[in-house]
């Protein structure tokens, strides 16, 4: 009874180690492969809710996003919430279509996150952006406007060649 007992708990040890095995080695491929995708800068981040610095949360149903292409983003974002400065007028998203600067990937291997900054200027503001990734489907975009509070979107992460 005892030997049936021990050889059934070793069996559970063993299939519950491959297991996490196996879990731990998709993971790393996930995270190689997010990796890759930042470094190749072509890729596009779709958000799917949002989260203004004053507010609830909101579940998005169109298709905004953020676009990294070679040295430029795009961006076609909601924004809610308020302008620091009265004189600034502008009402609408989080828009821009240019250039940007002082682009930054941080690799954390242990923790499998990756981060992404970068600054870029739109008509109408300077926006510093943070781009938090933990897989393809848990990725956080927080947006810091020079003239609005700050708001962040979660969402996901595809291959621009997938657009």
């Amino acid at each position: 009874m005892i030997k049936k007992l021990l050889i059934l708990m070793g069996t559970i040890v063993l299939i519950f180690t491959l297991k996490t095995h196996a879990q731990n080695e998709s993971g790393d491929k996930i995270f190689t492969s997010l990796k890759e995708l930042v470094e190749s800068k072509a890729y596009v981040f779709h958000a799917d809710h949002m989260l203004p610095a004053s507010g609830p949360s909101k579940y998005l149903t169109d298709d905004y996003k953020l676009t990294i292409k070679d040295n430029k983003a795009t961006a076609d974002l909601p924004y809610y919430g308020e302008a620091y400065n009265v004189s600034y007028g502008g009402d609408g998203g989080i828009e821009f279509d240019n250039e940007y600067q002082e682009y930054k990937i941080e690799i954390k291997e242990k923790k499998k996150k990756i981060l992404v900054r970068f600054k870029i200027r739109g008509d109408k503001d300077f926006y510093k952006c943070l781009l938090t990734i933990t897989g393809k489907s848990s990725v956080t975009l927080n947006v810091q406007p020079n003239n609005r509070q700050s708001i962040q979107y979660w969402g996901d992460l595809k291959p621009l060649s997938q657009e």
